[in-house]
């Protein structure tokens, strides 16, 4: 008499998807990309200066004023109206894990300034305040 086939290989099978599936969540959660950088150095640092992206703003300008965190209307302040806004999605894949409760939604707004360079805003997921993350100094900056 011949005996039935176990189950092992549907096991394995199983074990072996749920396994993949973990790999590939677990690599998505960690963060591989430079938006999560960017958000770690701006939890870590609560009144720093914002790091310019390329040089550093001379010293006595209004773009080396301007903190980690600080709020649209507290940039304005200083730098005043922008020449442009520009919103788009900068980590998209934050909106597609499962249990994602990090306060960055990875959407971001730039302000630009005409021969001063850009600020950057990350947005808050629950909040939808709006913080600097970056600052781009360029003086060749055309604002648009």
């Amino acid at each position: 008499m011949r005996r039935p086939a176990r189950p092992t290989t549907l096991v394995l099978q199983s074990l072996a998807v749920l396994l993949a599936a973990g790999l590939l969540l677990g690599g998505c959660a960690s963060g591989g990309g430079s938006d999560s950088g960017s958000q770690t150095s701006t939890e870590s640092s609560s009144a720093a200066p914002a790091k310019p992206k390329g040089v550093a703003p001379p010293s006595g300008h209004p773009m080396g004023k301007i903190e980690m965190k600080m709020r649209p209307d507290q940039v304005r302040k200083i730098m005043g109206e922008p020449d442009s806004v520009h919103a788009y999605p900068g980590a998209i894949w934050k909106n597609f894990i499962p249990f994602y409760y990090g306060a960055d939604s990875g959407n971001r707004v730039e302000y630009g300034y005409a021969g001063r360079g850009r600020v950057v805003f990350a947005t808050n997921r629950w909040s939808g305040q709006e913080s600097v993350v970056r600052v781009d100094y360029d003086p060749n900056e055309d604002g648009q």
